[in-house]
């Protein structure tokens, strides 16, 4: 994963799934690719029977407020969807979200390494990356991150904020 910032904001981030070959990248304004094909979140609307992906920083254990948000949104989300899935690194899990492959993604804990870039391949390709209380997600705002196409992001993101 690689990203740039500008002014403290994402403009430019590049994933590479070397499992699949397949090479991410969005530039602010841009739109969203994979391999040189435009991508497009998926057009479904709410995340409830959906597929959907979850992570935890890395450093877990110095952010013991993160276990505990973690664990009580895994049992939120659970029983509303198809699966609940961890696909590795949290970048190539919001690229899958870009690309349509899976529903929506959440985290809680401050990830902005790995959530960054992801959060602009999200925007581009048409999705919604914002912190658990709505914020555009970025250097600012990097406690939390939820993301997903439109109608999907409000209705998980209302569902965690109730957490």
């Amino acid at each position: 994963m690689l990203h740039s910032l500008q002014d403290g904001e994402v403009v430019f981030a590049v994933v590479f799934d070397v499992i699949h070959d397949e090479l991410y990248h969005a530039m602010a304004g841009a739109g969203a690719f994979c391999n040189g094909k435009r991508i497009a979140v998926n057009r479904i609307t709410d995340y409830r029977g959906g597929l959907v992906t979850t992570n935890q920083p890395p450093f877990i254990t110095q952010q013991p407020s993160a276990i505990g948000m973690a664990s009580a949104s895994l049992a939120a989300v659970l029983p509303e969807v198809m699966a609940v899935r961890n696909f590795g690194p949290t970048s190539l899990q919001l690229a899958f979200v870009a690309s349509g492959k899976v529903d929506a993604f959440w985290e809680f804990g401050d990830d902005g390494v790995n959530c960054l870039g992801g959060s602009l391949l999200v925007r581009e390709a048409g999705g919604r990356a914002t912190d658990v209380g709505g914020q555009p997600y970025g250097i600012r705002a990097c406690s939390s991150i939820v993301a997903a196409p439109p109608p999907v992001h409000e209705s998980l993101r209302a569902t965690l904020a109730k957490l």
